[in-house]
């Protein structure tokens, strides 16, 4: 058929051809970039935190077409508002704050766990008279106001002139005063005693009924405008935070370069301690997994928080969460 144009029109025919490729390979040199997404943690960069960051040191975001910035907590920004107000798409939170925030109409969605089960306590020194959560009448705990799971503590036990004081956020006065009782992740603080020579006791708050998840939160409006973008976060997050558990060395030095503070030692102590406690990956007997969230722990959440005043009595849990992101199996 060329070969019978006139030689005008198969100039004209080439040159339309050559357009054509030459835009086609145009548009596979510039394909789109990485999605820009903002994740605010619930504090400064730590092993608790480690699947995140083994994604981001892995590759896993850039893999799954975004661009993850990482944003550090400290204990005066609550990840939670962050999100509500548009400085960042994602964010780091519990299941009982969840809950709260959105009673109190902030647009907040929990996606997946982060943790299956939170790590905090009350530690006190291994020989304290304080060997449960009903032996603290009559004692002062340092401990952060508000905290809802000690209000839980305080009623459920039914104790008595318990005298919270404002916590330091280190270990000084619990090496000075074997009396001293306070708030800690079984993490760190712990670690941080012993280093100073302080044998320790941890009370799980999961152990005593208040059994929260750890989760990611996103912002309601933005993860109905990007399902997608969404799905492919808690995919890569997940796929991080299996990473993390097998082999959490690329986490851990992402950690330390996002918080020069911190240490390998206690980086790599919280990891081992997350793994060994079953923190992330929650307990294979009782059918959890990592990521996982079930409508029975998110009612029996809000059934506590109900019966701490923490939240009215028609409030429906089902609203602040949802399993719609969660990888097929």
């Amino acid at each position: 058929m060329l070969g019978r144009m006139p030689t005008a029109a198969l100039r004209i025919v080439l040159i339309v051809a050559a357009a054509v490729l030459m835009a086609g390979c145009g548009k596979q040199k510039t394909s789109s970039s990485p999605l820009k997404i903002r994740l605010a943690l619930d504090w400064y960069p730590e092993p608790e935190h480690g699947g995140y960051f083994q994604a981001l040191a892995k590759g896993y975001y850039k893999d799954a077409g975004l661009d993850v910035e990482i944003l550090s907590g400290t204990p005066r920004l609550t990840s939670e508002r962050r999100v509500a107000a548009g400085e960042a798409e994602f964010g780091l939170s519990s299941s009982d704050q969840v809950l709260v925030a959105c009673e109190r109409g902030l647009p907040l969605i929990a996606l997946t766990t982060t943790l299956q089960h939170d790590p905090i306590g009350i530690m006190v020194h291994a020989d304290s008279p304080v060997q449960t959560f009903a032996d603290l009448s009559g004692r002062r705990v340092a401990v952060s106001p508000g905290f809802l799971w000690f209000r839980y503590i305080v009623q459920h036990f039914g104790l008595h002139d318990v005298q919270e004081i404002p916590p330091t956020y280190s270990v000084a006065n619990f090496l000075h005063d074997p009396t001293y009782i306070q708030q800690a992740f079984v993490t760190s603080e712990p670690y941080f005693a012993q280093q100073g020579g302080a044998q320790t006791r941890t009370l799980l708050v999961r152990d005593a009924g208040y059994d929260d998840y750890r989760v990611l939160i996103g912002r309601r409006d933005w993860v109905a405008a990007h399902p997608d973008e969404t799905r492919r976060l808690v995919a890569a997050a997940l796929r991080g935070w299996r990473d993390f558990l097998d082999s959490p060395d690329a986490g851990l030095v992402e950690i330390l370069k996002h918080n020069p503070e911190t240490t390998q030692a206690l980086a790599a102590n919280g990891a081992k301690v997350l793994r060994e406690g079953h923190f992330v990956d929650g307990f294979a007997d009782r059918g959890e997994a990592i990521g996982q969230m079930t409508d029975r722990r998110w009612r029996e959440q809000a059934d506590v928080l109900k019966s701490i005043g923490a939240l009215p009595a028609g409030f429906e849990p089902s609203n602040a969460y949802t399993n719609d992101f969660q990888p097929k199996p």
